[in-house]
């Protein structure tokens, strides 16, 4: 089964059957050329991939999914890793929690940060497959650090799909909601699209995180609200969370 597909260049990236396969493609037609890299013997399947902007990285998330009595298919756990396509290494950065699963990837146009769609998916005989929340974190690959960007958990979300602009001055987070009562069966109950800034703590929209963004985040501190600019992180509240995103942030885009 195909569960994700990547062009890069003159090639395609293909996931057949937990697989992941590089296909040469001439005109409208590709050929098979290797497969560079399989998961066996483990439950694990390819569930998303990216390219850095230079062609030269290729990061593939995984998800493992169990389904066993009672216990209805869930995820139980995934890897991000990066793969240099020009010596094959690879380096994993990037593990999620039990009943988690790595559903989304998208590389920033700098080529400096990951994002990282990640789904909570439960099942269990009374209420079936569903999902419990979706979050996307931001991964700093130079500096091997991540913070929590977005974070769902009403109404049964799943991060499954991850752009940023060409710009790079927003994330776009696609969210579908999956929903089961036993009964009809698992089943998707609505979708949205969330858009971010990015940088994440450029509080006055100049594309740099900097001296005035942390001013600003400073003099709001303990403020509550809806859009907020200073609520980093959407939660509410102008709190140390939203300071600790911009530490993180500091110098992106200057």
């Amino acid at each position: 089964m195909i569960t994700a597909t990547r062009f890069l260049l003159k090639s395609l990236m293909v996931v057949l059957a937990g697989s992941l396969v590089q296909f040469p493609c001439a005109g409208q037609t590709c050929d098979r050329r290797e497969t560079l890299l399989t998961y066996s013997g483990d439950l694990r399947g390819v569930t998303a991939l990216a390219h850095s902007p230079d062609g030269s990285t290729l990061a593939v998330g995984t998800a493992v999914m169990l389904s066993s009595g009672t216990l209805r298919t869930r995820y139980s756990g995934g890897t991000v890793v990066l793969m240099d396509l020009a010596t094959s290494d690879i380096r994993t950065v990037f593990e999620v929690a039990s009943s988690d699963g790595v559903t989304a990837l998208a590389f920033s146009p700098d080529g400096r940060r990951l994002a990282i769609g990640v789904t909570r998916m439960l099942g269990d005989g009374t209420l079936g497959t569903r999902y419990l929340s979706g979050t996307v974190y931001l991964y700093d690959i130079e500096q091997n650090v991540w913070v929590t960007a977005y974070s769902e958990t009403i109404n049964n979300p799943g991060v499954t799909s991850l752009s940023f602009s060409p710009l790079g001055s927003h994330l776009a987070i696609g969210i579908s909601r999956v929903r089961s009562d036993g009964v009809a069966g698992t089943r998707f109950v609505g979708a949205s699209v969330v858009t971010i800034r990015y940088p994440l703590a450029d509080v006055n929209g100049d594309l740099c995180t900097d001296d005035s963004d942390l001013a600003a985040v400073l003099l709001a501190f303990g403020q509550s609200g809806i859009n907020l600019p200073e609520d980093v992180n959407c939660s509410g509240t102008v709190d140390d969370a939203d300071l600790a995103l911009l530490l993180f942030d500091f110098g992106t885009g200057c």
